[in-house]
């Protein structure tokens, strides 16, 4: 009797031990597949963020290309009106190209920028190009009708330029933080 019930505990360690070793194996299946859930999941999402960065600076690039277009036109346009222009025709500067500014600086979807920096940059954009061909204008009438242009006008200019060479700025600086998140 004493030998069958050593065999029997014997036989029932092999049974725990056989179950005890499923389990533990269950157990680290199931912990290998959340690692490498896990693991992929983390990929998937390096890839993503690398992706939105790529086109947050892609977006960025042409922003800044369209800021700079801006600036060089406003900086004209302020040039002649700081320096009365002669008349409209013999202008430096075509009101076509800051109304086509603004046309794209109106076709930007904020809700797709990068930053608040960058809505604030684009929607400032948006007012410059949209009323710097009036006060160009302006000046011209201000020249034909009283021989000069008005300080009013002069320093409804000269604002516009401060808040586009602004707006520059701070799409550079987001460009340039966008860029080091590379």
């Amino acid at each position: 009797m004493g030998s069958g019930r050593a065999g029997y505990h014997r036989q029932m360690d092999g049974h725990t031990l056989a179950a005890w070793t499923q389990a533990a194996g269950s157990i680290l299946a199931i912990i290998a597949a959340f690692l490498i859930s896990y693991l992929q999941h983390q990929s998937t999402l390096k890839v993503l963020r690398t992706q939105r960065r790529d086109l947050n600076v892609g977006k960025l690039d042409v922003l800044y290309a369209l800021a700079e277009q801006a600036r060089t036109l406003v900086e004209k346009a302020n040039a002649e009106i700081q320096g009365d222009v002669a008349s409209y025709f013999e202008r430096d500067i075509d009101a076509n190209d800051l109304w086509g500014l603004h046309e794209a600086f109106d076709a930007v979807v904020m809700c797709d920028l990068p930053s608040a920096n960058t809505v604030f940059a684009i929607l400032r954009l948006k007012e410059v190009t949209r009323h710097m061909p009036n006060i160009v204008q302006r000046a011209v009438d201000d020249l034909a009708e009283q021989g000069g242009v008005s300080p009013f006008t002069r320093y409804e200019s000269e604002d516009l330029r401060h808040a586009t060479n602004w707006a520059c700025i701070k799409l550079s600086e987001e460009r340039a933080a966008a860029e080091e998140l590379r």
